[in-house]
């Protein structure tokens, strides 16, 4: 009888002496640092940046400001956010004013984890100002945000052509735009035909699908560490590749009727917006972005093992969705895949994060590069008319 009480004690007090051990190696590889999960990560603002809208949703808050860092330690970016909700410095000039550039989309146009001044947008403009043939004050309004899809930004669009009255609209689409939509559009006020006219009445931002749960082992760092790496897990595998419920690249994975069919409520946003900017004699320009998985198997390597994404090369069926768009409608876009795979090619440095899935200093001087002389092509039109 003794002899078995006495090897359940030792076998305890091994256990105990083990997780002991562990306890200490945890505390003394992580301190109070601990590891930043891969999982899927729907890039998310703090909160002191953004408010509720009854029409858009959310939208940033007027005068807000904020340092943002990676929890993977990609970046350190300062937001500031200016007196008419956009990402960006300075006040709107009354009465007589420069040319005026709006530039709409998601996160690629917001500048996630950049700063203010090397976001595209900013860097055209800084280039436009010192053409000689342009007024030396065009600015550009960055009015990108992230997880914003084409029917919110269809909606600040009009908002914007009201109130600024602009020279040239820019619209960037990507392929993480139909999910947003998807989302935004399920509970939505909509037309008859199809187009949103404002939000739900109580739309929020999508919750995260993980639970936060409190354990009473939360004290300990091993169980902190292991509950994190179980819950990326879990995370990951609950993604269900084409899926918009489970999916925040849906639409570039599947079938092409599958993903023409994700892909149809967005462009119908877009059409709507170029007819608007038509209908008053402005410019249109559509820009279409890849994601990283489309670009090159060596960007995005911690995004892809999130999004259970292989390092290979994948099909764009998307891109040939959003081609056919474009002719059909003869709208003027800018197809930057060719630009951004050649960049991803020849350049040491990332295009993309390796964890987020937009594009790094790098790809958005590269963008610059490549939309300047059509967006001062743009304006010169609007002045000769």
């Amino acid at each position: 009888m003794i002899r078995p009480l006495l090897i359940a004690a030792g076998g305890a007090t091994t256990l105990l002496v083990a997780l002991l051990m562990a306890e200490l190696w945890a505390r003394w590889t992580y301190g109070t640092a601990l590891p930043a999960p891969i999982q899927p990560n729907e890039v998310e603002l703090p909160a002191e940046l953004v408010e509720p809208d009854l029409v858009l949703g959310r939208r940033f808050r007027a005068n807000a400001s904020k340092l943002i860092e990676s929890a993977h330690g990609e970046f350190v970016a300062l937001y500031q956010i200016n007196d008419i909700h956009l990402r960006g410095y300075g006040l709107v000039d009354p009465g007589s004013r420069p040319p005026y550039v709006i530039v709409l989309g998601d996160s690629f146009v917001e500048g996630w984890g950049v700063m203010s001044d090397s976001i595209f947008v900013k860097e055209i403009e800084r280039r436009l100002r010192k053409m000689e043939d342009m007024h030396y004050r065009t600015r550009l309004f960055n009015a990108g945000m992230t997880g914003y899809g084409a029917a919110q930004s269809y909606l600040l669009g009009r908002q914007l052509i009201e109130s600024l009255d602009p020279d040239v609209v820019v619209f960037v689409y990507t392929s993480l735009m139909p999910v947003a939509d998807h989302r935004f559009l399920a509970g939505a006020e909509i037309d008859a035909e199809g187009l949103a006219l404002r939000a739900a009445s109580a739309n929020e931002s999508p919750a995260s699908t993980a639970q936060e749960t409190r354990f009473i082992l939360d004290r300990s760092t091993l169980f902190k560490v292991l509950r994190i790496k179980w819950e990326a897990r879990t995370a990951r595998e609950a993604v269900e590749p084409g899926d918009p419920k489970t999916d925040l690249f849906a639409a570039t994975r599947g079938t092409r009727e599958t993903i023409a069919r994700l892909h149809q409520h967005s462009l119908k946003h877009v059409a709507a917006l170029a007819a608007m900017a038509k209908a008053r004699g402005l410019p249109f320009i559509f820009i279409h972005i890849p994601l990283p998985h489309q670009v090159s198997t060596d960007e995005w390597a911690n995004g892809r093992a999130a999004y259970r994404f292989e390092a290979r090369d994948y099909a764009a069926p998307d891109i040939e969705v959003v081609e056919a768009f474009c002719t059909r409608l003869e709208l003027d876009c800018i197809m930057a895949a060719p630009l951004l795979r050649k960049l991803a090619e020849r350049s040491s440095s990332p295009v993309y994060f390796r964890y987020d899935h937009t594009l790094t200093t790098i790809g958005h001087h590269a963008l610059a590069d490549h939309l300047l002389n059509k967006i001062a092509a743009a304006l010169r039109k609007t002045r000769e008319n």
